[in-house]
């Protein structure tokens, strides 16, 4: 084995990476040396290079092209040296300059990850029939087909999102069996360039870019040409005008005017009023640079969406927690000032209790009180203490005096069976 391959890839903090021979020979024969420099975040002319610097040899040029058409090389090897085995490099961008000039966008990401991004996407190499199909669309394909087995919509009709009466599984019923392997090379392309960006696909071929759920649409186009009547809407017709002679009920068969027939040119859309449209001269493979961008584009706008309806969320929870806030501070306030009603109104008999015994007092006059009297007094007295909130007496039969309760919870009720 190569000498330090035991040495694992690490990239220094801050505006450098640490390139180890080992380690960067195997990544050049293994993948495209543009593939390799979006991983280390610089161009591929850097990388090629570093490659130079460290005695590394590189594929030549057609070496890829060779291997995707099926082709058994074999890889030359690492010489041995006495250069350096690890070397510092700058990340540079140097060879995304042209790009961020004519693609002035994802001005939301740092300017490494924009790079990074912008590299990757002008990097996009679409081959014609020998890119191998993604893992995740080749187990959607039993979707696929899964519905189109189950479609009840007649050959020749019209097909496209709007005029279907629930939601079309990915891809499903909108582009014809003839395009689909295309459809499956061009969106492997696409995936592959993601992933090693960091993105992920889904299962059902949506995306997770920057940890934003992302999905686009595909449809083929259809041409719209008169409808040549069957030998089986003529029979159909024969019999309805021999039946409505005899019958009123007659149906009179549906028979469409019109056939459309798909015809290879594919539109992607991304995001909403926006499409990528094939036309004589472009082909959607050509556009993969701007899907690429596109779709981060979509990621950006899924974020921005996503944060708003948290941001309302959480505005609406903030406001429903307030409302209930107050509600409780509004019951409470309730409940004490009808304790305070209360307590005032137990207050006032008590009030009440010592003014009438005052009363009787005073109607005795110089006579004084006899021993009934001052027995009855004494006990008044003590039921007046019983109701007034501020002594609070404890009754020896009726305890304390509840005097938060409302009057009819307070009413002494007598007892109809033994305690």
């Amino acid at each position: 084995m190569n000498e330090n391959l035991n040495l694992e890839y690490r990239i220094v903090k801050g505006k450098h990476n640490t390139y180890n021979r080992g380690i960067l020979y195997e990544e050049v024969w293994e993948q495209p040396v543009v593939a390799v420099a979006i991983k280390y975040g610089v161009s591929n002319v850097a990388i090629h290079k570093i490659c130079k610097t460290l005695n590394i040899p590189t594929p030549p040029r057609g070496y890829w092209a060779r291997v995707r058409a099926g082709a058994k090389l074999e890889k030359a090897p690492l010489p041995k040296t006495k250069v350096a085995l690890e070397v510092l490099g700058s990340r540079t961008f140097e060879g995304v300059k042209a790009v961020n000039a004519l693609l002035p966008k994802l001005n939301f990401l740092t300017e490494s990850e924009r790079s990074r991004v912008l590299l990757a996407a002008r990097s996009i190499n679409m081959s014609a029939k020998n890119v191998r199909v993604h893992k995740k669309i080749v187990a959607y394909k039993s979707v696929i087909k899964e519905w189109n087995e189950k479609d009840r919509k007649p050959e020749m009709a019209q097909r496209k999102f709007g005029n279907f009466s629930r939601r079309l599984p990915f891809m499903a019923g909108v582009i014809s069996k003839e395009s689909l392997p295309r459809v499956y090379r061009i969106l492997s392309v696409l995936f592959c360039q993601l992933e090693k960006l960091g993105c992920s696909v889904n299962d059902d071929l949506s995306l997770q870019i920057r940890n934003e759920h992302v999905s686009f649409e595909i449809e083929e186009a259809q041409d719209k040409v008169k409808h040549v009547i069957t030998k089986q809407e003529t029979q159909a017709m024969l019999l309805y005008e021999d039946a409505k002679q005899r019958y009123r009920w007659a149906a009179k068969p549906q028979i469409r005017q019109y056939d459309y027939i798909f015809n290879g040119r594919l539109r992607i859309k991304i995001r909403q009023g926006r499409y990528f449209r094939e036309t004589d001269s472009v082909n959607v493979e050509s556009r993969l640079c701007d899907m690429l961008i596109e779709l981060y584009e979509k990621s950006e706008e899924v974020r921005s969406a996503r944060e708003k309806q948290e941001e309302d969320a959480r505005n609406q929870a903030e406001k429903a927690r307030l409302r209930e806030e107050r509600r409780e501070r509004y019951n409470r306030e309730v409940e004490r000032i009808r304790a305070l009603e209360n307590a005032s109104l137990d207050f006032e008999t008590a009030d009440r209790i010592r003014a009438y015994v005052k009363a009787v007092v005073t109607s005795r006059g110089q006579n004084g009180l006899d021993d009934e009297t001052a027995v009855w007094v004494d006990w008044a007295m003590k039921k007046a203490d019983w109701f007034d909130p501020i002594v609070a007496r404890n009754d020896e039969l009726f305890g304390k005096r509840e005097h938060n309760k409302n009057l009819k919870d307070k009413t002494l009720e007598k007892v109809v069976c033994y305690w």
